[in-house]
């Protein structure tokens, strides 16, 4: 939970841009990487990586980034 994401997700993607409708999103339910690697690891997966997904009209479908500050897509591996 940082205040990029909810800037981005929230504000800019519910109420500003319109994307999704206003209470799409719960910041209270958001989760670090770190977090959703911590929840799998007693199962046996492991995290490969994560890269970051920024919002740019101009290059659909979403393009990934280093940052992981605002949205991410986590990859894992698992027994």
């Amino acid at each position: 939970r940082t205040l990029l994401s909810h800037l981005v997700t929230i504000l800019g993607a519910e109420y500003i841009m319109g994307y999704l409708p206003p209470g799409t999103h719960n910041w209270n339910h958001y989760l670090s990487p770190e977090t959703v690697a911590s929840k799998l690891q007693p199962y046996g997966i492991e995290p490969v990586s994560v890269q970051g997904m920024v919002l740019d009209q101009m290059i659909p479908p979403m393009p990934v980034s280093s940052s992981s500050s605002s949205s991410f897509l986590p990859s894992f591996v698992g027994p």
